[in-house]
């Protein structure tokens, strides 16, 4: 748009070097000291660092989006994920799959296998009643992983989507009303963390 940044008549950029025409309500040496106590250096100093940034290549900062949803770093992700983990409980939502710690599906259900002391046939078998421990599979899969529904499915025997998502719900309900319940399926988590 223009050859320099002191030429763009919209930026404060000159008003850094040139105090006595700065507006009174820009706060030019707040910006400055930063860079240094002395006025003539801190000027100096940023001067340099607005041209360093002009010669640099501008990046993208959609190229940093977390999940297609989320731009920062890693403690404010953390903090989102805490956010969407209500939104997440009973929708088929891809975005918000992805926000989630991707566990793989074996390491779940080895600990299910193990906790429950049940063999891998039990868990992974579609059978009518099916087995606890392989409810229990469904809803740590569902919520521990980025696969849908019918990935999930698939992998359990060739559920269909919907046995999947009353699975994960039944579990759910199960673990806010019985607090035994919910004390070990939070051992089981522990232990996959």
């Amino acid at each position: 748009m223009v050859q320099s940044p002191e030429k763009y008549k919209w930026s404060s950029y000159s008003n850094y070097f040139l105090p006595k025409t700065s507006p009174d309500w820009l706060c030019t040496e707040e910006v400055l000291k930063q860079l240094d106590e002395h006025m003539g250096k801190a000027r100096r100093k940023y001067r340099q660092f607005v041209e360093e940034g002009l010669r640099e290549k501008i990046s993208d900062p959609f190229d940093k989006v977390i999940a297609g949803i989320v731009l920062g770093g890693d403690k404010f992700w953390e903090g989102i994920k805490e956010r969407f983990q209500e939104l997440r409980k009973d929708k088929e939502i891809p975005s918000l799959r992805k926000i989630h710690r991707k566990a793989d599906i074996e390491e779940i259900v080895d600990k299910i296998t193990s906790f429950y002391r049940v063999s891998r046939e039990t868990i992974c078998q579609k059978r009518r009643p099916s087995h606890p421990a392989s409810q229990v599979a469904l809803y740590l899969t569902r919520k521990k992983t980025d696969l849908s529904l019918n990935e999930i499915g698939a992998y359990f025997g060739g559920r269909h989507y919907t046995a999947v998502s009353v699975a994960y719900r039944r579990v759910a309900e199960r673990r806010q009303h019985d607090q035994r319940f919910h004390q070990e399926l939070n051992r089981i988590e522990k232990e996959m963390t």
